[in-house]
């Protein structure tokens, strides 16, 4: 491990921990860099990341795994470091060195279109394909023997669900929407991206064989609420879908056929619909729409739930 350290330095048993998780996923020579500000760090190493942020639903990230021309590194929030149990400081490791293995196998979803693919399809592919790289990390990680991640549990998901329902009503009330449809379609597919992560983390818990029943039964009454309405009966298709998806420790190239690319880009139109949006083509200009389909009841139905719990999470403080 390449380790580089800003601000004071991390105890022994701490380094020691993050070199387990790099080796147990095959990565024991990264690059790492414990950052002081993660998001300013990352934002710093890769210029194409100026608008990323360290939010996550109803958290923040421990970790980011940075893959440029010039080099990959994975950067850790010190604090993390410092606070984390050693077990979980190996987890992360083990986690972001998925992506170094993802990135070596040239595995990670293509930024480019594929042959014939419509601009939006290219979206919801790509959408789909970085959540999938996380299933796939979680998937090997389960199989390796390590706990459920935070992300993956009950309480992570209702705020999850919570913060996907405010989201969405962000970009619904923020001017630029009304001034620009494509701001309002990026807004929206953001935090339709990372919910879809953390579907794909639920599904890979799922699948372990660990969360027979889950995550419907660890969720407080507004999370099922929203899961019943964002979710619903696509969980079952999207969980039959990762099933047949290999984990990182295994090679996916010869199954991620076109084909296979084109129902991950499904996936993630269902999902959006469900979440109230959807894309329609405009041939005769050469273009595409994005548009709300959702009634007013639904909507207004979505916001009042949306005020209730934040309203409850408040008080709760």
């Amino acid at each position: 491990m390449d380790l580089t350290i800003e601000g004071p330095a991390l105890d022994d048993d701490v380094v020691e921990a993050m070199r387990r998780g790099l080796a147990r996923m095959g990565r024991p020579d990264a690059e790492v860099v414990a950052a002081n500000d993660l998001q300013s760090a990352v934002r710093r190493l890769d210029s194409s990341l100026s608008a990323y942020t360290i939010r996550r639903g109803s958290g923040e990230v421990a970790a980011k795994t940075i893959v440029t021309p010039e080099a990959s590194v994975i950067v850790v929030n010190s604090k993390y470091l410092r606070e984390a149990s050693h077990l979980d400081v190996e987890r992360v490791l083990a986690h972001e060195a998925g992506h170094l293995a993802l990135e070596a196998h040239g595995e990670t979803v293509s930024p480019g279109r594929l042959n014939g693919e419509s601009e939006w399809r290219w979206k919801l592919r790509y959408l789909g394909g970085t959540a999938l790289e996380e299933y796939r990390i979680e998937r090997a990680l389960y199989e390796l023997g390590y706990g459920a991640s935070e992300m993956a549990e009950g309480e992570s998901v209702t705020g999850s669900l919570h913060a996907l329902n405010c989201g969405v009503f962000e970009a619904m009330t923020n001017p630029q929407s009304h001034a620009d449809v494509r701001f309002f379609e990026a807004r929206i597919l953001e935090v339709v991206s990372n919910f879809a992560k953390v579907l794909d983390y639920c599904g890979a818990l799922s699948l372990s064989g660990r969360g027979r029943g889950y995550p419907e039964r660890d969720l407080d009454r507004f999370g099922r609420a929203n899961w019943d309405d964002f979710v619903g009966s696509h969980w079952t298709e999207r969980i039959d879908f990762l099933a047949t998806v290999p984990d990182v420790r295994e090679s996916g190239t010869g199954k991620f056929t076109k084909e296979m690319w084109h129902q991950i880009a499904t996936l993630e139109e269902k999902l959006l619909k469900r979440v109230g949006f959807v894309f329609e083509d405009a041939p005769s200009i050469g273009t595409y729409g994005f548009f709300r389909r959702q009634s007013d009841q639904d909507t207004q139905s979505r916001l009042d739930r949306a005020t209730e719990e934040a309203m409850a999470r408040e008080s709760q403080a």
